[in-house]
């Protein structure tokens, strides 16, 4: 064997060995990735029968916010446009126009509140009472 020979056998076992040091690596990645794998697939399997348990009982059926307000619309024959001028009266409306969010006083003495406005929007309203 020429010296030429000999560094390229040297050469490309050590190239082998780096490849089968790399595949055990690789297959232990692969081992700890299945047992991370398994676990996610145990918790989701716990969590569907969690889901499936209360989808299942007898639970006291939800009135939504959107049908009591059409309750109060279509059975009370409450007016929401006239509500709506109520609770954001145009003078306070033109001032949310102009500075979009904050919290805006509508009323006075007794029937007085604050609009909390986020971005042109009315979130929430809150009695004098309530804190901020």
């Amino acid at each position: 064997m020429h010296n030429n020979d000999s560094a390229a056998l040297k050469h490309l076992q050590t190239q082998r060995n780096e490849a089968v040091a790399a595949i055990k690596v690789a297959r232990e990645q692969q081992r700890e990735i299945g047992l991370k794998i398994s676990s996610l697939q145990q918790n989701i399997n716990h969590l569907d029968r969690e889901i499936r348990e209360l989808t299942t009982k007898k639970a006291k059926p939800v009135v939504s916010e959107h049908a009591m307000l059409r309750y109060f619309e279509r059975v009370l024959h409450y007016d929401l446009d006239e509500i709506a001028e109520k609770v954001m009266p145009t003078p306070v409306a033109e001032q949310i126009q102009t500075v979009r969010s904050g919290k805006f006083p509508v009323g006075r003495n007794g029937d007085s509140f604050r609009l909390v406005v986020k971005d042109n929007v009315v979130m929430t309203l809150l009695a004098p009472e309530d804190k901020e």
